[in-house]
């Protein structure tokens, strides 16, 4: 048998002076970038040792790594005492890379989402269009739109107009119903006694939410219009035409 002595081409010596042993498959120190044999990996009194970082391997006493099990992960110099193997790849890791996630295993590319039979995802697709189907054939839910008497809704006015006072900062207001014919709705808000129809119709329009189109060049106007159709003027005082409690309808000019 050749002994290891007569190969001194192959393999290097352990560079602690005391050992000097030829090894053919030395371990280099990350550290001091020396190489040692396996008895020496971790105990040759590394002059870089305070710039080692915290996954550094603790050896015994007889310089036997006390994590001897080493993490497989590129880069990672971490090393556990025990074994810790990845059931997809086989390979062992350190705690920090032992889920599949952590170290990109292979076997993370080979798990594929159930596919759906044609047979199941017709028989949704047809469940999903019957029940359309169903809705759209339902009846309309017609909104009942309750009647009041003369009295109910002169009471039913006055509550919305002492609802809207809460809310209110301002003086000196009187209170008119707007009624909207686009969207179906009478609403009151409360105004200035010494403003003019004009300002009157800009603060409602701004309340209500609907698009002021009236400085717009070919729109046609939205105006204030009597209970009767008749057009109440811009110039004119909304205390004198609407009055407090009074009606007023909004709409486009014929």
């Amino acid at each position: 048998l050749l002994r290891m002595a007569e190969l001194p081409h192959i393999g290097r010596n352990c560079a602690l002076a005391a050992c000097q042993l030829l090894d053919f498959t030395p371990f280099e120190c990350r550290d001091c970038s020396k190489h040692f044999c396996s008895t020496h990996r971790f105990a040759h009194s590394c002059p870089n040792k305070s710039a080692r970082t915290l996954t550094e391997i603790p050896t015994g006493s007889e310089g036997a790594p006390l994590r001897p099990y080493l993490c497989s992960l590129d880069g990672c110099h971490g090393a556990e005492s025990i074994k810790v193997v990845c059931p997809g790849c086989e390979l062992n890791f350190c705690l920090k890379h032992r889920l599949d996630m952590d170290h990109s295993c292979p076997s993370l590319q080979k798990k594929e989402k159930p596919s759906v039979s044609n047979e199941l995802r017709e028989k949704i697709e047809k469940e999903i269009k019957d029940q359309l189907e169903k809705e759209q054939k339902k009846a309309p839910i017609e909104k009942k739109t309750k009647v009041f008497s003369a009295d109910e809704q002169k009471r039913a006015d006055r509550v919305a107009v002492m609802k809207l006072k809460m809310k209110e900062k301002g003086e000196d207001l009187i209170h008119i119903f707007v009624e909207t014919p686009m969207d179906g709705q009478r609403r009151p808000i409360g105004v200035g006694k010494t403003w003019s129809v004009g300002r009157c119709i800009d603060a409602s329009l701004k309340t209500f939410g609907i698009i002021n189109e009236n400085g717009v060049f070919g729109a046609k106007r939205l105006r204030f219009y009597s209970e009767t159709g008749e057009v109440i003027e811009e110039s004119e005082g909304v205390a004198t035409t609407v009055k407090d409690m009074g009606n007023a309808v909004l709409k486009k000019e014929e």
